[in-house]
C-alpha cells in the first residue's frame, strides 16, 4: 500500500533545494573543489547498461546482481575504509567481468567520472539519514550533488532508495516527484517489485537491511523513474 508523504514540510524542502539550484557560482566552486579528486579508472562507465550502487558497503549486493545479470555492468563505490577495501578485495577474488566494486567518494565519481545519460538503475540503500535538521543538507536528496545524480541517468532509468527512516523515503519522495519530477513507481514499507531486487533476496539486500528485518524493525523505500527530457536540474 502507498504511503502518502503526509507529515513532511514541503515549503521547506522547496527552500532548500532552491537555495543551492539558484546559486550557479556556488555550483561552480563545489564542481571545482572536487575536480582533482575524482579517481574513477578510464572506460569505467562505458557500457552499453550500467547499474550503479551508491554506498556498496562490502559488496554482497553488488555482488548478487552481477551474477544474477552478466549482460549488466554492476558498479559500487563505497567510501568508508574498511568496507571499501572489503568492496575491492571481493572484485579482485570474484573476477566478475562485469563486477567492479571501488572505495571512492560518490561526490566527485558523480560530478566528474559518470557520463551523462548513461546509468540505466541507481541503488541508494540505507545512506546515513543524517536527522538532525543542522545537517539535513547532507541528506542525498538535498545534497549539491543531487543534480547530478539526474544527470547520469538514462531517459527511463530508475532509482530505487532504501532506509529505515521513513522521514528519509517521504522527503526523498516528495523532493524526486515534487522538486526534480520523476516519476514514482513505489512508495512505503519495503516489498518486492520488479525494480529493487528484493524478491531474490527477501531476508535483505545489504547487511544494514538483514539486521533491521531479523530485529523485526520496519524498512522503506521509494522507487522512481527519470522521465524522458528531464534536465539535470528538474523538468
Amino acid at each position: 500500500m502507498e504511503v502518502q508523504p503526509s507529515s513532511i514540510n514541503g515549503a521547506r524542502l522547496r527552500w532548500d533545494v532552491s537555495q543551492w539550484l539558484g546559486n550557479a557560482a556556488s555550483q561552480t566552486r563545489y564542481e571545482d573543489y572536487w575536480r582533482e579528486r575524482n579517481h574513477v579508472p578510464a572506460g569505467l562507465f562505458k557500457a552499453e547498461r550500467l547499474w550503479l550502487e551508491i554506498g556498496a558497503g562490502s559488496g554482497a549486493f553488488l555482488e548478487a546482481v552481477a551474477r544474477r545479470y552478466p549482460e549488466v555492468r554492476c558498479i559500487g563505490i563505497e567510501r568508508s575504509k574498511d568496507r571499501g577495501k572489503t568492496l575491492e578485495k571481493r572484485h579482485r577474488r570474484l573476477q566478475l567481468p562485469n563486477h567492479f566494486g571501488i572505495r571512492g567518494n560518490a561526490i566527485p565519481t558523480l560530478i566528474h567520472g559518470v557520463p551523462t545519460g548513461s546509468i540505466e538503475r541507481l541503488f541508494i540503500l540505507y545512506p546515513c539519514p543524517w536527522p538532525k535538521m543542522g545537517h539535513r543538507k547532507q541528506r542525498w536528496y538535498l545534497h549539491p550533488t543531487m543534480p547530478h545524480f539526474l544527470r547520469v541517468m538514462k531517459p527511463g532509468g530508475v532509482m530505487v532508495w532504501a532506509s529505515d527512516a521513513k522521514f528519509y523515503i517521504d522527503e526523498a519522495r516528495f523532493v524526486l516527484e515534487d522538486v526534480y519530477g520523476l516519476e514514482i513507481l513505489a512508495h512505503g514499507p519495503i516489498a518486492p517489485n520488479e525494480f529493487n531486487e528484493l524478491a531474490p533476496t527477501l531476508e535483505g539486500r545489504s547487511k544494514f537491511e538483514r539486521t533491521f528485518l531479523a530485529a523485526g524493525l520496519p524498512c522503506y523505500e521509494v522507487v522512481a523513474r527519470v522521465k524522458p527530457k528531464m534536465t539535470h536540474l528538474g523538468q
